[in-house]
């Protein structure tokens, strides 16, 4: 199910945050003219002329989507059809829609299959992004017929398609100490290039949350014990990680959620050139971030696919 903009995959969850590079200031006044009311004041139209006048010469292009996926086979009634499958998800979205309203869910609305073509379309051609961003006649239609690539190669570290070569990293390690809401804030700002930064979120049944973070305190508990009888000393991280798994025990006690996370970023460039500047620039944003980032060495179509609104899920697809 699509909201906001939202593009599906197997995850429960997933917020998919595409940077696109800077893009030529036209792009920008044929979007603020196309979203004019011709009915509108003309003062209002002329004070828009004006900051489209002023504005800089580039531009960059940000789009945030989630996605909401659903087991209906986890379900207590177990829809025997999929018309009834959807029946039931549609009116447990409903529900969640009015609760994300603060992610713009509301204003939005959900996704139409041809704006999850276009996406697809557009990364895997982003020299043609500009075009199949436009709405086409009979593009519902005919979109999907356009949404995969002409060629494609997959090398060891990196990933060629259409117009543009990728790079894709998996999250290695997540930060080890508490973090502000604003930890993200450099691997997700506009870059110079093309960007797809996807959190995923699984969360847990509440029998499974309580075994793994059980075992989580254990092994802790274990860790203190070995190295209490070896004669060694106990360090911070040590002693950090002990602590966040008692405090994760706890508060999963009183009734708080887990949540497996997962991230995958895909970094595409026009030019196989610019590609190490890429790679390094994608890194060092990670790195500020607080957030270990590992490349993802002869799967690099995989990660590529994470990224994109395909149902794709790696865990489902590792167990194969």
């Amino acid at each position: 199910m699509l909201l906001g903009r939202a593009v599906s995959c197997r995850y429960p969850a997933a917020r998919h945050c595409r940077r696109l590079p800077p893009v030529p200031g036209g792009r920008l006044a044929e979007a603020v003219t196309s979203a004019i009311d011709p009915a509108a004041p003309a003062t209002a139209r002329a004070i828009l002329a004006q900051l489209v006048a002023s504005a800089p010469a580039a531009a960059a292009h940000v789009e945030t989507r989630l996605s909401l996926t659903f087991d209906t086979s986890a379900s207590p009634s177990a829809p025997p059809t999929l018309t009834q499958a959807a029946e039931e998800v549609s009116r447990t979205v409903e529900g969640l829609e009015s609760a994300l309203g603060s992610c713009g869910v509301t204003v939005m609305g959900r996704a139409t299959a041809a704006e999850i073509a276009a996406v697809v379309r557009g990364a895997f051609d982003p020299a043609a992004r500009g075009e199949v961003s436009r709405p086409r006649p009979g593009a519902d239609t005919a979109g999907w017929a356009d949404a995969v690539p002409l060629s494609a190669e997959e090398l060891p570290g990196s990933y060629r398609h259409d117009s543009g070569v990728s790079v894709s990293w998996c999250w290695q390690e997540a930060p080890r100490q508490n973090v502000h809401s604003d930890v993200l804030a450099r691997l997700v700002a506009p870059g110079p290039y093309l960007k797809r930064v996807t959190l995923q979120y699984r969360p847990l049944p509440a029998a499974a949350a309580d075994r793994v973070l059980e075992s989580e305190v254990t092994s802790a508990a274990f860790r203190q014990a070995y190295r209490h009888r070896l004669g060694r000393e106990e360090t911070a991280r040590d002693a950090f990680d002990q602590a966040r798994a008692r405090q994760a025990a706890r508060e999963e006690a009183i009734g708080a959620g887990v949540c497996l996370v997962g991230m995958v970023v895909t970094v595409t460039v026009l030019d196989a050139a610019d590609l190490p500047q890429a790679v390094a620039a994608t890194e060092a944003a990670a790195d500020s971030s607080k957030i270990r980032l590992r490349s993802l060495t002869r799967s690099q179509a995989a990660g590529f696919a994470a990224t994109l609104p395909c149902g794709v899920c790696p865990p489902a697809l590792a167990g194969h």
